[in-house]
């Protein structure tokens, strides 16, 4: 899983927020942040909002399989 997150991130969570920004209310703030950012923030920031992206991601499929589960009919002992 180790490299299959880091390609999920590049290939379809990233591209998804950057499509779903526009429109979201976080333009202005967004756009302040990335004016005033040195290229190393810049890297910093990358990284974070990487390892945070997909840390939600697991979080989704972790609470997902924990609902599923939680709707299966129990046995009678």
């Amino acid at each position: 899983m180790e490299a299959f997150l880091p390609w999920l991130y590049a290939r379809y969570i990233y591209p998804y927020q950057e499509e779903r920004v526009l429109g979201s209310g976080y333009e202005l703030d967004l756009s302040l942040m990335d004016g005033s950012l040195t290229p190393e923030e810049r890297v910093n920031f990358n990284k974070s909002r990487e390892f945070f992206s997909l840390q939600a991601f697991v979080l989704g499929l972790r609470t997902g399989i924990g609902l599923a589960e939680s709707f299966q009919p129990r046995r009678a002992e």
